[in-house]
């Protein structure tokens, strides 16, 4: 779970700090506090990026951030344009660097323009 960078500790998901594994998860997706973003995220070209880490041995674990450069929303759910980041870069006030910097950087993917699965 990826936290809006410049957004309050308080505005984090909940479960953004701490694993799943604390047999929460559909209680979570009950709540709707866990939902299926590939519908809103799917649904537009150029609207939304993965951006892998620089650090290759951070990239290789799966971390990056996600670029949102528009707002995004089906008749279900939206997604407030941002960078979204790792709670712990946002803990350690680590400044996001401009969308416009990150979605030009090696390995960065349109999220709209691939295939999405849920896992």
């Amino acid at each position: 779970m990826l936290a809006l960078s410049g957004s309050h500790p308080l505005h984090w998901p909940p479960f953004s700090a701490t694993p799943l594994d604390d047999g929460l998860l559909w209680e979570y997706v009950d709540r709707g506090q866990i939902v299926d973003l590939t519908p809103v995220i799917g649904s537009s070209a150029s609207g939304a990026y993965w951006v892998p880490s620089q650090n290759p041995v951070r990239a290789e674990r799966g971390h990056g951030c996600v670029v949102v450069r528009r707002p995004m929303a089906t008749d279900e759910y939206w997604v407030p344009a941002g960078v979204y980041m790792d709670h712990w870069m946002l803990r350690e006030q680590v400044p996001a660097p401009p969308a416009s910097h990150l979605v030009t950087l090696p390995g960065t993917v349109d999220l709209g323009r691939r295939q999405l699965t849920a896992t």
